[in-house]
């Protein structure tokens, strides 16, 4: 993908990400295996686990644990043994009401239909509602290692990848429960983003948690003011004036500093 976007912008180019959720798994281990590729990470509601799984060895700690050598069949099968997730509107529609208050009435359908138009095949699944089938969301399975405590502070060339190299921005919600664990569960399945932001030893990371906001806080009505953030991080690389730090944002827009 990285190398279809500098063929279409120019190969000089380098790549500013942004990606939501599970996206963390993807951009953040090749951001730390090729930051001469990255101009930075922007990352919302970022999936996180701290003592997640990675290879164990320091001279390659992106490489695939013993554990998933056996993949595609790997354990546990419902993390490692699959290509793909299919999600029924209902379940969509019940991930997104965490933050009801937040959202503008219709929106839950709209997305559904956006989602739906940018997969036909997916869309041409599901259960016949009023004799149209509904659609399913799919979205592929990533992979479950290389991001994690022991790889976000690697080092290239004397200089840590992640925040010196490469500043990295994170937004999350107050309310978001998928990629903030408050539940016991198993390690592979902890996740944290405070972590992210305390596992970054570069100076150059800044992060906002959103007052009330959820997981899906791309499609509630702070939206506006995530598109805000964006621009002024990819014009200036800071963010109402700030380069680093971590903050609370409040509903009137009033920034709180947290140690």
């Amino acid at each position: 993908m990285v190398k279809f976007i500098k063929s279409q912008v120019g190969a000089d180019k380098r790549i500013r990400f942004v990606g939501w959720s599970a996206a963390a798994f993807v951009m953040g281990p090749y951001t730390l295996k090729h930051p001469e590729e990255v101009e930075s990470l922007f990352l919302l509601a970022p999936m996180f686990p701290p003592r997640g799984r990675w290879s164990g060895n320091p001279d390659d700690p992106f490489g695939r644990p013993q554990e998933a050598a056996t993949l595609p069949v790997g354990k546990p099968p419902h993390l490692l043994g699959f290509p793909m997730h299919v999600a029924s509107k209902k379940g969509f529609t019940q991930s997104l009401n965490s933050t009801p208050t937040l959202w503008e009435e219709g929106i839950p359908d709209r997305a559904w239909a956006a989602c739906m138009e940018d997969d036909p095949l997916g869309s041409k699944w599901g259960p016949t509602v009023n004799g149209e089938p509904e659609g399913v969301l799919r979205y592929r399975n990533t992979y479950w290692w290389g991001w994690n405590n022991q790889t976000v502070p690697y080092k290239k060339d004397g200089k840590y990848v992640l925040g010196d190299r490469v500043p990295v921005l994170i937004l999350y919600g107050e309310l978001d429960r998928t990629a903030v664990t408050q539940t016991p569960m198993p390690d592979v399945l902890h996740f944290s983003v405070p972590d992210l932001y305390t596992a970054v030893k570069g100076p150059r990371k800044l992060m906002f948690c959103f007052e009330g906001s959820g997981h899906s806080l791309v499609w509630e009505t702070v939206a506006k003011d995530i598109h805000r953030f964006s621009r002024q991080w990819f014009k200036n690389g800071k963010v109402e004036g700030l380069s680093s730090g971590r903050y609370f944002r409040e509903f009137d827009g009033n920034l709180i500093h947290l140690p």
